[in-house]
């Protein structure tokens, strides 16, 4: 079956991850983590996961079993401004005409914390709608070593990587990747306290591509051998 990276095309230059230090202006950043860590929005909790194919994909999840949480920051007087302001990043970074509406169907205004010992499996986004991407890093707390957003092209028919990038942010940074073309992940289990981002998705103007989650063979990637990395690495997380 060939995958989703080989049938989208590319939006702009061949690159599939990149970093935008500082994007967001320190005085925007500090609303939004102030906002986010004062208690004022609806806070949830759960050990994500989608059936595909009839296997159980855990997307977002961790060698300790600890859930990820999200934070409902839609109320919030700066979010509009920061999707606004990352748009015109991302038109700049890819060379497209977007659409200005995050186009994040699960996760549209929600803060993602993942706990210590999270892990982010390889997957590709939506090809109908998350043309380009960005994830904004708001929060680190207590990182002790770095937790890249490591991103490739995979060729199935050929069982190949290529271009292959890890992209390593700081609270501020704004990483941006065209997830539906290039496979995404954070295979390294986090360790830190937290580890918060807000994720948002842009749509390329005139590209008619349909959804074809269902059905789909796309997340046979939990193939590979990325339990035997984290089993490692859950072991060293609780000595």
């Amino acid at each position: 079956t060939t995958s989703w990276s080989v049938r989208m095309p590319q939006a702009g230059r061949p690159r599939g991850g990149g970093l935008l230090q500082q994007a967001v202006t320190p005085g925007v950043l500090q609303r939004l983590i102030a906002e986010t860590g004062g208690g004022g929005f609806t806070r949830h909790c759960e050990r994500i996961s989608w059936k595909v194919n009839k296997a159980v994909f855990m997307q977002f999840d961790s060698v300790l079993g600890r859930a990820a949480c999200m934070l409902d920051v839609e109320s919030s007087p700066v979010l509009e401004q920061v999707e606004q302001h990352t748009h015109d990043l991302l038109e700049r970074w890819s060379g497209v005409k977007l659409a200005s509406t995050n186009m994040n169907v699960m996760f549209r205004s929600k803060v993602l914390v993942y706990p210590r010992g999270a892990v982010v499996h390889p997957h590709l986004d939506r090809p109908d709608l998350h043309h380009v991407s960005a994830t904004l890093v708001l929060g680190a707390e207590d990182l002790q070593d770095g937790w890249p957003l490591e991103i490739a092209l995979y060729n199935r028919s050929r069982n190949a990587y290529s271009s292959s990038v890890a992209v390593y942010a700081q609270p501020g940074d704004l990483v941006a990747y065209q997830g539906a073309r290039w496979e995404h992940s954070r295979p390294r289990p986090l360790v830190a306290r937290s580890y918060s981002v807000l994720i948002m998705h842009f749509k390329v103007v005139g590209w008619d591509i349909p959804n074809l989650a269902k059905g789909s063979t796309v997340y046979s990637e939990l193939d590979k051998p990325w339990d035997q990395l984290t089993q490692v690495s859950s072991h060293a997380l609780k000595k």
